[in-house]
């Protein structure tokens, strides 16, 4: 048995369709960059290329328990696979990896889309 049958067999099981191009292990993991309910954002660089990537990580356990999320996490792993624009960070990857999902994306330096309003003049945020 694999382990991500394995993760299911005891977490019950969550469908999202990854790609899984890479591994979680072809990345160097620089820092976290963000933190949410469901996960975290890291700051990775693939060891092979030396590109930096920042890669959101879900939690299994937690979609489990929130419909709602995993929902959003498949529409969004769906919509990343499906968009190229030039203002849109590229998508890379979803990976999963038994107990979380990873989606792998272009690295943007900087501040975060929050920030990023409230620097604004007139932001009301």
């Amino acid at each position: 048995m694999q382990k991500s049958e394995t993760w299911k067999a005891r977490h019950g099981v969550v469908e999202i369709i990854c790609p899984n191009k890479t591994q979680l292990r072809d990345y160097d993991f620089q820092v976290i960059i963000g933190q949410g309910g469901c996960g975290s954002v890291h700051r990775a660089i693939h060891k092979e290329s030396k590109i930096t990537y920042a890669i959101k990580q879900y939690d299994k356990s937690k979609l489990i328990q929130d419909a709602n999320a995993l929902e959003s996490v498949k529409r969004e792993i769906r919509v990343m696979q499906a968009i190229n624009h030039h203002g849109i960070m590229n998508f890379h990857d979803a990976i999963d990896s038994g107990a979380k999902i990873s989606m792998v994306v272009e690295y943007i330096p900087g501040c975060n889309l929050y920030q990023f309003i409230r620097k604004m003049p007139g932001s009301r945020i």
